[in-house]
Parts: C-alpha cells; structure tokens; sequence
C-alpha cells in the first residue's frame, strides 16, 4: 500500500454515500380519504354575572388626605425605603439587585 490516505479517503467517500442514501425521501403511501363525521350539537348556557366573596376592605383615612403628594414621600422599615403612602390598601413591590 504505496497511498494509505487515498485508501481512508475512498473509505470515507463510501461511508457518506451510505449515510445520505438512508436519508433518501421516501415515497409517502397513499391512504383513503378521510370521511366526514358529523359533530355533536353544541349546548350554550349563559353567562352569569361574577359575585364578590368578600366585602371590599375600608381604606385608612391617611390614604385618603388629598392635601399630600405621596410620590415625594418616603418612609423607613428596617433596611428598606418605603415610598409613597404606608397606608395604601395595596402594596407594590419592586425588587432590583445593583451588585
């Protein structure tokens, strides 16, 4: 053996003939139309107005004071700053990491 790599190179060329041959498409088989089956009938019910389950809570009289500009304001709990009203009935929470 004067050429050993035209041997592998000829191996090689085999090889992936072999591989792309096996993903060759095949051809699709024919299958009888599908027949039609009628649907069932569809029932409709109304829509029912929602209920609440619990009553709305009251909100403090100091979320209420109008004469104060909650966005400048801030308050301190612990190690957190708390901006806006600390009354609120609702609380949003914004976490960031700055590390």
């Amino acid at each position: 053996m004067r050429h050993p790599h035209r041997v592998q190179s000829l191996l090689t060329v085999v090889a992936l003939g072999l591989i792309l041959s096996a993903c060759a498409p095949v051809a699709p088989s024919v299958s009888p139309p599908a027949q039609t089956v009628p649907s069932p009938a569809v029932t409709v019910t109304p829509t029912v107005a929602p209920t609440p389950t619990t009553a709305p809570e009251s909100v403090p009289d100091a979320a209420v004071d109008p004469s104060v500009d909650w966005t400048t304001v801030a308050t301190i709990e612990g190690d957190y700053y708390i901006l806006g009203n600390p009354a609120a009935p609702i609380r949003l929470i914004d976490y960031g990491d700055f590390l």
